[in-house]
């Protein structure tokens, strides 16, 4: 019995090449190894080295845009970028050019459901190929408890309390839900589409609530409207005959939905 094999074989060169030399030992073993020789002939070895060509291709690299987020009418961020995929313990530095990123989103953007997209190119560098995966910026309103035309930014306002004493009002009566969002100078924004949702996430029972708002006879809304005067956005919940809302010594948990991805949650009670 004689078996060959061939180890591992060693390129002359790391760097992409075609029909590239390759260097390869070639072993026979078995019983009648001894029977047979490798080499040129004349010669009796039992391991010889053998060239052939192939080719070396570039390695893929991946470029991912980096997610970012900005306040509405702010600065754009820095956009940046992570790259995956180097071999043989190299990095970053054997770019010959980096890759640059840029984004449709400016200062002067308006808020998007879907954000906008952020896209690489231009990387360039001797061993690899490029493939380029986008991120998104995000615009948001400011942060909630800003300062917001002189009231609280991204949070329910009165008569609702956000702290301290739960807000109690009498079965019936019109609740006047108010909030405002605001932009990175903390102007409220009152452009249409800013509420995508609005809705009762949640009840509770409580017995030991007291009624502690005044009872507001305002003409009830269907839905959160722009309020140029107050600029606010307001929703003159009814609690009349409110299929929803039908319970006395309940406390009702809701969520107002938004354009930016963010909600303001809140609550009160009925008795």
């Amino acid at each position: 019995t004689v078996n060959c094999a061939a180890s591992s074989g060693a390129f002359n060169t790391s760097e992409v090449a075609t029909a590239n030399l390759v260097t390869a030992t070639v072993t026979m073993s078995g019983a009648s190894a001894g029977n047979y020789t490798l080499g040129a002939t004349g010669t009796s070895v039992s391991s010889t080295s053998r060239t052939a060509s192939a080719n070396i291709t570039p390695a893929p690299l991946t470029v991912t845009a980096l997610n970012q987020s900005m306040v509405l009418h702010g600065l754009v961020p820095s956009l940046t970028f992570k790259i995956d995929g180097f071999v043989n313990g190299e990095g970053s530095s054997v770019l010959t050019m980096q890759p640059t990123c840029t984004t449709t989103g400016t200062s002067t953007s308006p808020v998007v459901v879907t954000g906008y997209p952020i896209t690489c190119s231009g990387a360039t560098a001797a061993n690899y190929t490029f493939t380029y995966v986008n991120g998104t910026l995000t615009i948001t309103y400011a942060a909630p408890g800003g300062a917001c035309d002189g009231d609280a930014s991204h949070q329910v306002l009165q008569p609702i309390n956000t702290t301290g004493t739960m807000s109690v009002f009498k079965m019936g009566s019109t609740v006047p839900t108010k909030f405002r969002v605001c932009d990175a100078s903390g102007a409220s924004i009152g452009t249409p589409g800013v509420v995508t949702g609005y809705g009762l996430v949640a009840a509770a029972n409580s017995s030991s609530i007291s009624v502690d708002e005044d009872a507001y006879s305002t003409t009830p809304d269907l839905a959160f409207r722009w309020d140029p005067a107050g600029q606010q956005w307001i929703f003159n919940q009814s609690t009349k005959s409110n299929p929803s809302l039908n319970k006395t010594n309940t406390i009702y948990y809701f969520a107002i939905n938004l354009n930016d991805g963010t909600s303001i949650l809140f609550q009160y009670g009925l008795k």
